[in-house]
């Protein structure tokens, strides 16, 4: 009976299995729609359990990095209020290179 169960490192989530099966002309396409996710999960959990993130993001400059709590998402323009010790501050999602928790 042991062997009977499907073993749960085979279940593949939708979004991969679509990721998986376009050609391989973007080599790490898996790997961004994981990261995409990654950065839905940890707004969401900053926004409802105010916790704290360090968010890394392109600027100008150079990389732009912010410490804070996402206070907002603005869904018109796509942008994240993000709340920091300086003052609340805007990002875009497509400026995001890392995000941590």
């Amino acid at each position: 009976m042991r062997r009977a169960r499907f073993p749960s490192t085979h279940m593949i989530m939708p979004e991969f299995r679509q990721a998986a099966r376009k050609p391989a002309a973007i080599p790490d396409m898996i790997k961004r729609e994981k990261n995409k996710q990654e950065f839905q999960r940890l707004v969401e959990l900053s926004l409802r359990s105010k916790i704290v993130l360090h968010i890394i993001s392109t600027h100008k400059t150079g990389l732009l990095k912010t410490t804070g709590i996402v206070k907002a998402v603005d869904h018109h323009t796509g942008s994240l209020l993000i709340q920091t010790l300086e003052g609340p501050r805007r990002i875009h999602p497509h400026d995001v290179q890392d995000i941590l928790a």
